[in-house]
């Protein structure tokens, strides 16, 4: 089979932790050349899928597009959660949870040493671009975790945090499948509650997420040419110089105005009195029944 799940343009944690689980617990089963699909983490149960083909599902979900045509192309092993389940028409015997609990059975299980008072933050891909998160989260004395590093650095440093602020539900996971409390934080409206919910579910888990002030700090990622522009044509405009057929200019950014107030919401953030965790009778029975689904694989595939 061959694997379809969301690829950034930038390296980012939940499309790196996909190829991560699958390729190390079922080496054989895929193939880059082949017709049939594979689905496993991620939001990816829609209508762009590629059709008249076979499509085997091992724990993605909806969210983001309109549902697909349910048809013979179509197998489902099992879905995320149960608001996958539904949206589907199918019923919620087939939903667990999400497969990146898997990771608990890919990484040494070594001991890892967590550092008292050590708390860590972790955006949205999307989010990390919008704002200096690894500034504001110094200033609150948070320790920052870029979506975009290496992998292994990643659950690394989640590992050893005393718990995580999770903008990313990724991050959220990982740091449930080694114990680790979070927080789920949301910091723009990109952030879909649906999947959230979803995954929450799967995990008899409430989701109440904390809502972090938005800032958008544009400039970052626009070239000084770019920004230098914006300037003269803003001045312009000021002064009345200005064509209906120029494109407006951006607004300044609204770093200054707010960066306090999100620097004072990730430090009441730190006292952890809205921590979350499944419980441990949870977990192992969802880690256990969707890894035996893998042997499952296993065994088909040898066969």
């Amino acid at each position: 089979m061959r694997r379809l799940y969301y690829k950034s343009k930038l390296n980012n944690f939940g499309d790196s932790i996909n190829p991560f689980i699958f390729y190390k617990l079922l080496p054989h089963l895929f193939d880059s050349e082949a017709r049939n699909l594979f689905l496993g983490i991620g939001t990816i149960i829609d209508d762009s899928a590629p059709k008249d083909v076979n499509k085997f599902v091992f724990g993605s979900g909806v969210g983001y597009k309109n549902i697909p045509i349910i048809n013979n192309d179509w197998e489902f092993d099992f879905v995320r959660g149960p608001l996958t389940a539904d949206r589907l028409g199918l019923s919620r015997d087939i939903a667990i949870t999400d497969p990146a609990i898997l990771i608990r059975k890919v990484v040494d299980d070594n001991e890892v040493q967590r550092i008292p008072g050590r708390i860590s933050f972790m955006p949205h891909h999307v989010s990390a671009r919008n704002a200096d998160w690894a500034n504001l989260c110094l200033q609150a004395g948070i320790r920052y975790i870029d979506p975009s590093e290496n992998i292994h650095d990643i659950i690394l440093k989640i590992r050893q945090s005393e718990f995580l602020l999770a903008d990313a539900m990724h991050a959220a996971i990982v740091a449930d499948a080694f114990r680790v409390p979070w927080i789920a934080v949301k910091c723009y409206d990109h952030i879909l509650d649906f999947k959230w919910m979803d995954w929450c579910s799967s995990m008899e888990i409430e989701y109440l997420p904390f809502n972090i002030t938005r800032i958008w700090d544009i400039e970052r990622n626009m070239s000084n040419m770019f920004i230098t522009k914006n300037k003269i044509k803003s001045k312009l405009h000021d002064i009345g110089i200005y064509s209906k057929s120029w494109s407006p200019p951006f607004q300044r950014s609204n770093k200054s105005r707010v960066e306090s107030i999100v620097v004072d919401e990730l430090q009441r953030l730190r006292d952890g009195s809205h921590i979350f965790l499944s419980s441990d009778s949870v977990f192992n029975d969802r880690l256990d029944r969707v890894y035996s689904r893998i042997e499952r694989l296993r065994t088909i595939n040898s066969n």
